[in-house]
This record gives structure tokens, C-alpha cells and sequence, in this order.
């Protein structure tokens, strides 16, 4: 092989190894990104009911009204709560609020200018999802029973995009009370966080 051969091979591997080397930087301060990637969130193939015995840190939920929040709380008995509220649900948020201080639970509440505003609700979510204690992602949930379907739908991406799990109360709805009947209902995990 002739000096040109061997120059260029030798400055391939150069640079090759320079390239590595950013690659591995890179990977190093971008760790938990791609750890979240790896272990994103898994749909179950069926909605399962959650296991209520898993020790909950935090639950953030889409306010609409208090039963169901209340409920969940009751329920899953988590030390914090954070709200997504809107200026017409805020009395909703309030009732919430004060059953969480006489359960000792710490909350946090976020409101948004209108349950059809996806990224306002997403944004609170995220937020939320920041700024509340948790020791890791598996004891951290979103509820987004409550709200319009956009304010729970920016709720489920902040969630998705956190690596944290979704939840949904499923339950009928007393016509006559006009509101859900807590006695039939059950929680759904959506998503999971492996």
C-alpha cells in the first residue's frame, strides 16, 4: 500500500474515535433521556385495574368535580396531590384542596384559562410533574378522568413524555344525582411506567 493508503486510514481512525468519543459524552449527559426512551411507558393490550396496593408519592388529576378526585385519594392515599384546574372547576379544586388538608396531604394546584386549551393543560401537567415531590416514576400517576377531553389529553402527553403513569376512573353515572356513582368504580391503569 502506498503513503496516501495508509494516511487515510490513519485519519479515518481518527476521526472515527473522535466521533466516538462525542457519541459517548453525549450518551453520558443525555442519560436519563434515553434511559426514558428505553423504558417509555408500556400500553397494556387490555386496561387493567390498577393494584391499589403500590404506595403512590404523587397523583395529579384534571379537576371537573371533587368525587372523583376525593375518591382516588381515599383510595390510593397518596402525600401529594396536584390539580389542573380551570377558572369554572376551581370551587371543584377548592373541595378537593380542603380534603387533602385534613388527610395531611400536601397539593399544589395549576390553573389554566380553558378545559379545551390541550397545551396550557399539558404545560400545568408538566409542571406539576416537576415541581411535585416523588422518589421515582413508578410512584408518580396522572389521573385524566376529570376535564374536556383536550385538558385530559394535554394532561396524558405531559405524562407520556415524563415517563409517568396514566390513570382513569371508570364508573356509571347516577342520572338522578346527575354525577358519577363512586360505588361502581374501579381504576384503570392506561399506561405504566416499566
Amino acid at each position: 500500500m502506498n503513503d496516501a493508503v495508509w494516511t487515510f486510514l490513519e485519519d479515518f481512525n481518527v476521526i472515527t474515535g473522535d466521533l466516538m468519543f462525542v457519541v459517548a459524552v453525549f450518551g453520558f449527559l443525555s442519560r436519563e433521556r434515553i434511559r426514558r426512551w428505553i423504558t417509555r411507558n408500556r400500553f397494556p393490550t387490555e386496561p387493567g385495574l390498577l393494584d391499589i396496593n403500590i404506595k403512590w408519592e404523587t397523583i395529579i388529576f384534571t379537576v371537573s368535580n371533587a368525587e372523583v378526585p376525593i375518591w382516588v385519594i381515599d383510595q390510593l392515599q397518596p402525600a401529594h396531590i396536584g390539580l389542573i384546574a380551570t377558572l369554572e372547576s376551581e370551587p371543584n379544586a377548592q373541595i378537593i384542596r380542603d380534603h387533602a388538608v385534613k388527610k395531611g396531604i400536601q397539593h399544589s394546584t395549576r390553573t389554566i384559562p380553558s378545559a379545551d386549551d390541550l397545551a396550557s393543560a399539558r404545560s400545568a401537567a408538566r409542571y406539576l410533574l416537576e415541581e411535585l415531590p416523588h422518589a421515582d416514576l413508578a410512584t408518580i400517576a396522572v389521573d385524566v378522568t376529570g376535564g374536556k377531553v383536550p385538558m385530559s389529553l394535554g394532561a396524558f402527553m405531559a405524562a407520556e413524555e415524563a415517563g409517568a403513569n396514566s390513570l382513569y376512573v371508570s364508573s356509571k353515572f347516577d342520572p338522578a344525582l346527575k354525577k358519577p356513582d363512586m360505588r361502581t368504580a374501579t381504576i384503570i391503569s392506561i399506561s405504566k411506567q416499566q
